[in-house]
């Protein structure tokens, strides 16, 4: 199990490992697994119950100050919407790579407020000018330009139209990497005196729908 340091976020997939493995387990006592929960935690989330000694009683009082502390459901939500907040933008759209750890990160969020049952009509309105400020202006407009009028399901619209932008870039990257492999076969060729012949070849197939 990994160790939780107080990252709200993260407290659902922390605390059902826990609950599984341990805190369900009746071959242990209480105070086994107080010592064993001690142990899985750093930071602000260990600091928490820092105060108590390891008991029965303690073990119990620890994991509903835990609960209260990091797993209510609006403090998991804030969480993730300050994880959006802090994502770096991106300012260049020729930065393919930065784009899809965006998008990545931008969609692990997502992911995780609707495994909360948190529905796009509560936090759409608040997602989608965060999510726009972070991408590129070239990209911003060409979303603007090609979204439908009135849509209904805002954020999931704009979630497809950057996945497959950036889907299209990537695999017009391994094009262009793919001549400029063609190039030096064919420069290295000519130099050694050898009728130039292709011998790599890379098919892509774009991903994205205009």
């Amino acid at each position: 199990m990994s160790t939780f340091y107080g990252d709200s976020s993260k407290w659902l997939d922390f605390w059902n490992q826990f609950e599984g493995t341990i805190h369900n387990n009746g071959n242990l006592s209480k105070t086994e697994k107080f010592t064993q929960l001690k142990s899985l935690l750093s930071g602000n989330a260990l600091a928490a119950i820092s105060g108590f000694v390891l008991s029965d009683r303690n073990y119990d009082s620890s994991i509903e100050i835990l609960k209260d502390r990091f797993g209510r459901q609006d403090i998991i939500i804030s969480s993730h919407m300050n994880k959006l907040l802090s994502i770096e933008p991106v300012r260049n759209i020729s930065n393919v790579k930065a784009l899809r750890k965006l998008f990545d990160e931008c969609e692990i969020q997502i992911r995780s407020l609707e495994s909360l049952n948190v529905t796009f009509g509560s936090y759409g309105n608040l997602l989608r000018p965060i999510i726009l400020q972070k991408i590129p202006e070239e990209l911003h407009f060409e979303f603007n330009r090609n979204r439908k009028e009135q849509s209904k399901f805002y954020i999931t619209e704009l979630i497809e139209f950057l996945r497959r932008e950036i889907n299209c870039r990537e695999a017009a990257n391994l094009m262009n990497y793919s001549k400029i492999f063609q190039r030096q076969d064919k420069e290295k060729a000519e130099t050694n005196g050898i009728t130039p012949r292709l011998n790599r070849k890379l098919q892509v197939r774009l991903l994205c729908q205009r």
